[in-house]
């Protein structure tokens, strides 16, 4: 038998359970109303039945049914968001990007560095993990990598030398294909001379817009799967590293924002912490 467990973090809110009491009282209303047009009456039920007990039935009741509600939209929560922003499948949820089927989002640097010696890539990152996936399946793989982010028509951006290294602009997209496995290759921070990833705020904000434009010059009929960006080891210029909420937010807002046309679908693929850590109710408003 398939077990079904109901998370209580962050998705309990207080708007949450606002609306799971709201409709708790309005789901007793109905009852009443038709146990009413029924000609029905709960006392007359029971004659020796005070006032306080049947009182404390109907509260029973309101409660068991209020809770009813609540675990019920927490299974939906927990199962992902799905929505439709101008025609276009959007969905958040719980998964591994890797085991996606569909172009797969991947962040680099602005220097698309594929060296993973835990300075300039770490091996627990996902372009890490990437990086060494393709080494153990085929070193060959690699070579085609570094190809395929030296090919202009990957692109609408090129790259600008500078001290003798190629930087991209932030948003730019590489494609790469590895047997059926599709990625998409991202620039999305800036390297400093110690090899540390940064970006401010509103470099994360045009990184997004020009990321939602690539996506939708270059997906060519296939679905986009993406991962929580910013939250990995990337630091942010001028403020405390944002929240994996605010993060999502502002993905959800550039994506409104565009006017990119997709036939298909767009998943942004959350981890269990950072969908532990997310008031999915909350989030779902904004959709």
């Amino acid at each position: 038998m398939r077990t079904i467990q109901v998370r209580f973090p962050k998705s309990i809110s207080v708007g949450l359970l606002k609306r799971c009491l709201t409709d708790g009282f309005a789901i007793i209303g109905i009852i009443s109303s038709v146990l009413t047009i029924a000609g029905v009456s709960l006392y007359r039920l029971s004659d020796d039945a005070s006032w306080m007990r049947m009182l404390g039935f109907v509260l029973g009741v309101y409660i068991l049914i209020t809770v009813a509600v609540l675990c019920k939209r927490l299974i939906t929560l927990n199962s992902g968001i799905v929505s439709n922003i101008r025609g276009i499948s959007f969905s958040i949820k719980q998964g591994d990007i890797f085991n996606a089927n569909g172009w797969r989002v991947i962040s680099f640097n602005e220097r698309f560095d594929t060296q993973v010696d835990n300075v300039i890539l770490n091996e627990s990152s996902l372009n890490g993990i990437l990086i060494t996936r393709l080494y153990e399946k085929d070193k060959e793989n690699a070579d085609k990598l570094r190809a395929s982010i030296l090919d202009k028509r990957n692109s609408r951006f090129d790259g600008v030398t500078i001290s003798g290294e190629t930087r991209y602009p932030l948003g730019c997209i590489r494609c790469f294909n590895e047997g059926k496995e599709h990625y998409m290759l991202l620039a999305l921070a800036r390297v400093d001379e110690h090899n540390k990833a940064h970006i401010t705020w509103a470099e994360y904000v045009e990184c997004l817009l020009n990321m939602w434009k690539e996506i939708d010059a270059t997906y060519a009929g296939r679905s986009v799967y993406i991962p929580l960006l910013g939250s990995g080891v990337t630091r942010f210029d001028g403020k405390d590293k944002p929240l994996d909420f605010e993060l999502l937010k502002c993905m959800i807002h550039t994506f409104q924002m565009s006017d990119v046309k997709l036939k298909n679908s767009v998943t942004i693929l959350l981890t269990p912490e950072s969908i532990r850590g997310i008031n999915l109710y909350d989030l779902k408003k904004l959709l």
